[in-house]
């Protein structure tokens, strides 16, 4: 509804969606020795590490976005940017200053036995008329997990046919 009045009034409108990657085999890692504490020494849940990871994802989300932008979880791996007033551009600026923050952040975690940080790989396209949001999230979700895209990256959506989106992602 929203975003039909954005369009009606010629306004841009942008959706981000940012996928932590590596997910399946992620480990959250507390940065203590001791298991469910923090650094702080505090106990943590004794499940649930990826509530916390979660949190502190929103945390840096709040970081990102204006005050009239909405943020949106969609499970523990993604979440969905509303980028209201924003074309293209600007939602290619938020979602790369997202990628940024997380990066800056530096989170530990562990990915298949491995020591690294939290990274994220995110997508933007902008909303035309009466686009299908969740075709759209679904196109955004394919080409930022297309094995050819690099962890981290932030892509851009473009309408392809479904001919088209085959040979592109052979």
């Amino acid at each position: 509804q929203e975003i039909q009045r954005l369009v009606r009034h010629g306004k841009p409108f942008c959706i981000g969606l940012g996928i932590i990657d590596d997910f399946d085999d992620l480990e959250y890692k507390t940065g203590s020795d001791e298991p469910n504490s923090d650094e702080a020494g505090e106990n943590m849940p004794e499940s649930g590490d990826g509530n916390i990871l979660t949190l502190k994802v929103a945390s840096i989300i709040k970081q990102t976005l204006r005050n009239f932008d909405d943020a949106y979880r969609m499970n523990d791996r993604e979440f969905v940017f509303a980028l209201k007033q924003t074309d293209v551009v600007g939602g290619m600026a938020a979602m790369e200053r997202f990628g940024r923050l997380v990066e800056e952040e530096r989170i530990p975690v562990v990915i298949n036995g491995k020591q690294d940080v939290l990274s994220v790989s995110c997508g933007v396209a902008e909303v035309i008329g009466q686009d299908d949001i969740d075709e759209l999230l679904e196109n955004l979700r394919k080409d930022i997990t297309n094995p050819h895209t690099e962890k981290g990256a932030v892509v851009q959506y473009h309408e392809l046919s479904s001919l088209e989106r085959y040979i592109k992602s052979q």
